[in-house]
């Protein structure tokens, strides 16, 4: 409803997982950026009373989290009952007046906050506001002192270089601008010092240099080092946190510049247009090296700069992406580099476009075997055939891989195929072998483990085909009409005999089980139904609340929780709250709802390094890591 409401050409990016943010706006106009962009949390509500429908309880540790944010939070109130939106800035809270609870904040919105013809160009001129009262940008523009030592730049007068940088940033010189400086009169202030073998970049407590002793050729001196100190300048800035400014100044100069086609630069180069979302401007670049043999290599990372976007790209952006892979693989002069290029498509759109990603994997393997003697190709050829519900396909590459010998990352993706393609003993083995050795094991393959064992051992089911579609229908239409909780229970087991893996008969075996007293079976159960179902929050919220009742060990309990959130993000706090607000008295809701939120707060943050596999000429394989 909120994206419908966006201008044309806004762009809307979901966040995933939704950690307190629900999603992104850009804000464009007549096909141009504006830079301006800020975080969405939409908030949902059947109330029909305006008066408490605009009443938004926000957890303290979601206000706490916004306030770390460098966007502003725009919170979005759709009201059901008369589809209309009304949308307030969260920085306009007053804690004050905010009802600070416990565990909650209440945010008010107002009639006038309804959302309207021209509350873009509000939100527009609101954003510009909020920019330079809550998130000072760099002063524009940063002035650099320039220090050059000698009379001479590698062999041109210091006035011929001089007057060749000043040319050089003019086209940014809203951004920055150099001023020649006396080394004597430097004090604090953002330099670029030029000797004969180096050149630095400083900006405070940031310094990058270039070591330039094999010099540069005359005609290099005037029409392409100036841009070398640009892009140094660039990442400067970019160090210290201003990724757009610098990401303005990269666009201009990369293209013109020698050190773009050296590794170390073009990786904190790549970084900061992915930290910028300047994707176009990183494939545009990658596109201009991709004739020279010796930055191959450049052009590869450059290249794969959307896959830290790659599940909230637009669909513009990823018409892009693809065109330009598509534009790669066509132009290919080897079968090696024509396999590279459809292993790399494939990798950044796997998350999203699962059939077509899979068909590249398989000509990358086509067009260079040696793919095939891989693990990692495997293992993720697995994935996209998981991802595809195509799980006999993604057990056998799984079985590849560990033949190659990825048996720590495999072992478990692999019982994890078998197990959903109804080869449960199978996968129960394996899992539990993997558990029992690895101390460090993942929650999720704990709770699978012990899921299967429960479905093989207590309630009997083992491999076999799995009938999905005939399981649901048969509890959808005969659990609705039958009352008696053990007939019900019948209805279930009779599903799960046709798929052991029907969620919805799980969940509904669990309910029967409490109803009829049987609180063991029930946990079980609904375990069982969150496991397979790992996104939906009412199985995980009852298999918890029934193991603090049935004291089930801590660390079962433990697991529970982090899958539970890991799986479901922000909605298994918004729920969990419900839930415990509808239990009986004497449920300790106090001790409940704190389990939950400590839990949420210990989770690790996701994100971090990511590791990128590119080729050089010959084939060979290099790992390149990229700073998020």
């Amino acid at each position: 409803m909120f994206e419908a409401a966006l201008p044309k050409g806004w762009v809307y990016r979901l966040t995933s997982p939704d950690y307190g943010i629900d999603g992104e706006v850009e804000v464009f106009k007549d096909g141009r950026s504006l830079g301006l962009l800020f975080k969405v949390q939409l908030k949902a509500t059947d109330e029909s009373d305006l008066d408490r429908a605009l009443r938004v309880p926000i957890r303290s540790e979601t206000i706490e989290y916004w306030r770390t944010l460098q966007l502003p939070v725009l919170v979005v109130r759709y009201q059901a009952p008369t589809k209309r939106l009304y949308v307030r800035w969260f920085h306009t809270l007053d804690l004050y007046y905010g009802r600070r609870g416990k565990r909650t904040v209440t945010f008010r919105l107002s009639p006038a906050d309804m959302w309207t013809a021209d509350s873009a160009d509000r939100v527009v001129a609101t954003l510009q506001s909020v920019r330079a009262l809550i998130l000072p940008p760099l002063a524009q523009p940063v002035t650099f002192g320039v220090v050059i030592a000698g009379n001479a730049v590698h062999g041109e007068s210091t006035g011929k270089f001089l007057a060749a940088l000043l040319k050089a940033v003019h086209p940014v010189r809203d951004v920055i601008r150099f001023e020649p400086v006396d080394e004597t009169a430097v004090g604090v202030r953002p330099l670029v010092r030029i000797a004969p073998h180096e050149t630095v970049a400083s900006v405070v407590i940031t310094d990058i240099t270039l070591h330039t002793r094999s010099g540069y050729t005359t005609s290099d001196v005037l029409s392409r080092f100036p841009y070398d100190v640009l892009v140094l300048v660039g990442l400067a800035l970019d160090q210290l946190g201003h990724s757009h400014e610098a990401a303005q100044i990269l666009a201009h100069a990369a293209e013109r510049a020698v050190i773009v086609q050296d590794i170390r630069i073009a990786v904190p180069i790549t970084s900061c247009y992915v930290r910028a979302r300047r994707l176009q401007e990183a494939l545009a670049l990658a596109e201009s090296l991709e004739g020279h043999p010796q930055s191959a290599e450049v052009s590869d990372v450059l290249a794969i700069a959307p896959l830290f976007h790659r599940s909230t790209l637009s669909s513009g952006e990823r018409a892009l992406l693809i065109a330009f892979w598509e534009r790669r693989i066509e132009r290919a002069a080897t079968a090696t580099s024509g396999a590279t290029a459809h292993y790399n498509l494939g990798n950044l759109i796997r998350e999203w476009n699962g059939r077509l990603a899979l068909r590249h994997y398989k000509l990358a393997g086509r067009c260079d075997p040696v793919y095939r003697t891989r693990a990692y190709y495997w293992a993720e050829l697995g994935g996209i055939l998981f991802m595809n519900h195509r799980y006999r396909g993604a057990a056998s590459a799984y079985e590849k891989a560990l033949a190659i010998g990825d048996t720590e990352r495999s072992t478990p993706l692999h019982a994890d195929a078998l197990m959903f393609a109804g080869r449960l003993h199978e996968a129960r083995d394996t899992l539990v072998e993997y558990v029992t050795g690895n101390a460090a094991a993942a929650p999720e393959w704990r709770l699978k483990a012990h899921v299967l064992t429960s479905i093989t051992t207590i309630f009997g089911f083992g491999d076999q085909a799995r009938r999905s579609e005939t399981a649901v229908a048969v509890v959808e239409e005969r659990c609705n009409s039958e009352n008696d909780p053990a007939k019900r229970r019948g209805v279930c087991l009779s599903a799960l005999a046709l798929d052991p893996l029907c969620a919805v008969a799980w969940f509904r075996l669990g309910i029967s089980e409490h109803e009829r007293g049987n609180g063991s079976t029930a946990f079980e159960a609904f375990l069982a139904a969150a496991v397979i179902e790992r996104r939906v929050t009412q199985p995980w919220l009852n298999a918890l609340g029934l193991s603090l009742s049935l004291g089930a060990r801590p660390v079962l309990t433990h697991d529970i929780l982090e899958m539970a959130y890991r799986g479901c993000g922000e909605r298994f706090l918004d729920d969990a709250a419900n839930f415990a607000a509808q239990q009986p008295a004497g449920f300790p809701t106090e001790p409940f709802l704190q389990l939950v939120t400590a839990s949420a707060l210990s989770q690790p943050p996701r994100g971090g390094p990511i590791e990128l596999r590119v080729s050089d000429e010959k084939g060979t394989m290099h790992v390149v890591p990229l700073r998020r």
